[in-house]
């Protein structure tokens, strides 16, 4: 299931110090060794999780939508990869009030969980534990796939 990221993944690991590891059909990135973000498919979802070593950690984030699951790749990796070569991180609001026109958030069944639902597209939505990257993860879903890529690859 994860086969049709390996483009992207590839695109944004390349010439990086992104070091990408298959391990119990999980990946696993990291550039220094110390800390693992982990991405899988289970139970119909896209997951994302964040350990000090490639073990099976639980998801802070999972999502059905193939389109979220590419935009926190390039939040992610791309973020890695500008980090590798010394540039400046991209910084994406954190802010959930500026969210309310293109997006709902909602409570999740577990506590501290909250559901992001797009509004113009309800089946483009994701859950998460953890509030900032959910609300970086919305920012960055308002700009088009190609200008989102663009915004952490190019110069």
């Amino acid at each position: 299931m994860l086969k049709e990221f390996d483009d992207l993944i590839s695109t944004l690991c390349a010439n990086s110090s992104v070091v990408r590891k298959e391990r119990d059909g999980r990946l696993f990135f990291t550039v220094d060794g110390i800390l693992f973000d982990s991405f899988w498919y289970s139970t119909d979802n896209y997951r994302f999780g964040t350990s000090e070593r490639p073990s099976r950690v639980g998801a802070t984030l999972r999502t059905p939508s193939s389109t979220v699951a590419r935009y926190e790749l390039v939040r992610l990796l791309g973020g890695y990869n500008r980090w590798s070569h010394g540039r400046q991180a991209v910084e994406l609001a954190a802010d959930p009030d500026s969210l309310q026109a293109s997006w709902t958030i909602s409570p999740g069944q577990l506590f501290g969980e909250q559901i992001l639902s797009m509004r113009s597209c309800p089946d483009v939505e994701f859950t998460s534990f953890d509030e900032q990257r959910a609300y970086k993860l919305a920012h960055l879903m308002q700009y088009p796939f190609e200008d989102a890529l663009q915004l952490y690859l190019g110069e």
